[in-house]
């Protein structure tokens, strides 16, 4: 915490509740005063968390409204992770904009809810599509009023934050990433070169992502081939040592060079033409010696 003010951080697994491809509707946040030193109310504004942060295993003591030590991992009002890496702005850093804004009681315990708005919407929606970008949401009040501390269950208390998600599910081709094969290692060392899809090939998703994993020590060139079809048998390439090309070479559409964080961005359109669509991708290596890498292959499925 800082010297005075105190916020709360939260965040719920979305994708694993929610069926890919699906229409978010409606969001609900439920959290449950346990302790307060203060009556009357105040505007709460929830804003979407842009960095990572953990949960070490530090119990505040006594009333808890005083904090307590931090622990490896934990996240503080300087720290997203403590004792790791800090926040880029201490206080956490998040969205300047709030995704809602809403009145809330102080005292008499009990259940608070924050009522769905398009921003919450738009929030878990954008979780739902690309998992990789959920990092929940910090919420925050009026830090001006001296002296007043509000404290709500967490996870590990018989009154957790509850999210409820309305949502209409995916009708037609359900969009999925399907790998296929096996990647190989270069002699020189290293570790299995690996092609995965980052979010889902979802129709209308901008941040569907291919990211490349492991490899040799040293690369030379790295690129991701993509076409239209698997080959039906495995095609040895030329360096050998157990590694295959994957794709169909009747059917390649082309290479994509990958950015410096081994990634490659493609946005899905929203064409509905598009949707029951397979592209097949696979990343290739060519390390310092020369030698020609295989990842696994990847299948991206396009669907809602």
């Amino acid at each position: 915490v800082g010297a005075v003010n105190r916020r709360t951080i939260l965040g719920f697994d979305v994708s694993g509740s929610v069926p890919a491809g699906s229409t978010i509707t409606g969001v609900d946040i439920e959290i449950t005063e346990v302790m307060n030193q203060f009556g009357g109310s105040a505007p709460f504004s929830v804003h979407e968390v842009s960095q990572d942060w953990g949960e070490g295993i530090s119990v505040a003591p006594g009333g808890q409204g005083g904090g307590g030590p931090a622990n490896s991992g934990d996240v503080t009002w300087d720290s997203n992770f403590f004792g790791s890496s800090g926040w880029t702005t201490p206080g956490g850093d998040f969205d300047a904009v709030a995704s809602a804004t809403q009145t809330i009681a102080f005292g008499g315990m009990g259940t608070r809810t924050i009522n769905s708005t398009a921003g919450l919407v738009a929030d878990v929606q954008g979780w739902l599509d690309s998992p990789a970008a959920n990092f929940g949401w910090v919420i925050k009040t009026d830090e001006a009023m001296g002296g007043a501390v509000s404290a709500y269950g967490s996870r590990e208390s018989a009154n957790p934050p509850q999210l409820t998600i309305t949502f209409l599910p995916p009708t037609g081709p359900v969009a999925q990433n399907i790998p296929f094969g096996a990647g190989c290692t270069a002699p020189s060392g290293g570790s299995t070169l690996t092609l995965a899809g980052v979010g889902v090939p979802s129709l209308g998703n901008p941040g569907y992502t291919l990211q490349i994993s492991g490899g040799a020590p040293s690369t030379l060139l790295e690129a991701v081939s993509l076409g239209f079809g698997a080959s039906p048998i495995p095609i040895p390439l030329p360096t050998g040592g157990g590694c295959n090309f994957l794709l169909d070479p009747a059917l390649l559409a082309g290479t994509l060079v990958p950015d410096p964080s081994r990634a490659v961005n493609l946005p899905i359109p929203n064409m509905p033409g598009l949707a029951g669509v397979s592209i097949f991708f696979q990343a290739i290596q060519i390390d310092g010696s020369l030698f020609i890498l295989g990842s696994n292959g990847l299948e991206a499925f396009l669907g809602n």
